[in-house]
């Protein structure tokens, strides 16, 4: 996180959301910062953002799950947005399933305090599912916000999602990693390239949310071609992607399954970019039928 970045918190009023931030925080150059190589302080930061702009009253997230990074999942959710929106029609009559939930299920949470949407939110760890749970009831969002278990180890929607079920859009934050050994070698020269000392995995993960068979590139190979299954079921689909060199492999497959829009969006946290693809196999006239229908 360069430094400019940490300019733009106000982390007096995020003290006063949480106050367990304030121990985090130093006074570097007449400027108050904190310390983004301490798992705790990036931790502290992302509860405060949350109870600050998004009004929960509680987030406890055990140790060891992934921290969200809020401000990258506000941009996701934003381009989402700038996607479903359309003349004539409300924002909020949007259904939006969450590929990979995770135990922070922070993307349901941010899109609906946002922008009132409902989502379903896919994980196929009983335990993180668990700890969304209880998230989801502290907060009074059960009948916006509901879970369901991937069983099938291999699959991506597949097995979740019923055969007349319809959503607006799909989100997903892919696992990025083939190993446990490739995660710590990324952050390692991550953390050297922000001067920062080895510090380990400041956001966290659990294996299940960081580590996939074939990495960020296996996973969403194969969430793509499952989403040609259901082209008729989901106005568009879409993943975030950490590797910008993945993204020719994975537009070339689109192509392949005849798909009729695919795009880029990029996000940007402070050092930190990334894009998100999206695509979708309606035809025009499909999706102006399904805008009327849907979102009417």
């Amino acid at each position: 996180m360069n430094k400019n970045k940490q300019h733009q918190y106000n982390f007096k009023t995020l003290c006063q959301a949480y106050p367990p931030l304030e121990t985090h925080i130093n006074t570097v150059d007449g400027r108050n910062r904190i310390n983004f190589g301490n798992a705790d302080a990036v931790k502290a930061l992302n509860i405060a953002l949350l109870l600050q702009d998004y009004g929960l009253e509680s987030y406890h997230l055990p140790e060891g799950y992934l921290v969200p990074g809020v401000t990258g999942r506000r941009q996701y959710i934003d381009q989402v947005a700038s996607l479903l929106k359309a003349k004539g029609t409300q924002l909020s009559k949007r259904l939006v399933a969450d590929i990979g939930v995770g135990g922070n299920c922070i993307y349901p949470l941010i899109g609906h305090k946002a922008y009132g949407w409902r989502f379903v939110g896919v994980d196929i760890d009983v335990e993180s599912l668990k700890v969304a749970s209880e998230i989801i009831a502290a907060n009074g969002v059960s009948d916006a916000i509901s879970l369901r278990l991937q069983r099938g180890k291999s699959q991506i929607i597949e097995g979740w999602i019923d055969e007349e079920e319809y959503f607006d859009f799909m989100i997903c934050n892919p696992p990025y990693y083939q190993s446990s050994e490739e995660a710590d070698r990324h952050l390692s020269r991550k953390w050297k390239g922000l001067n920062i000392g080895p510090v380990g995995r400041t956001f966290g993960g659990r294996p299940q949310e960081l580590i996939t068979e074939g990495g960020e590139l296996g996973f969403v190979t194969k969430y793509i071609e499952e989403s040609k299954q259901y082209a008729s079921q989901v106005y568009s689909f879409s993943s975030l992607i950490s590797s910008e060199a993945h993204l020719t492999k994975l537009e070339h497959l689109l192509k392949s399954l005849d798909c009729t829009e695919r795009r880029v969006l990029p996000i940007s946290t402070g050092n930190k970019s990334a894009r998100i693809l999206v695509w979708s196999f309606l035809s025009a006239k499909q999706r102006e039928v399904w805008r009327q229908y849907r979102w009417t």
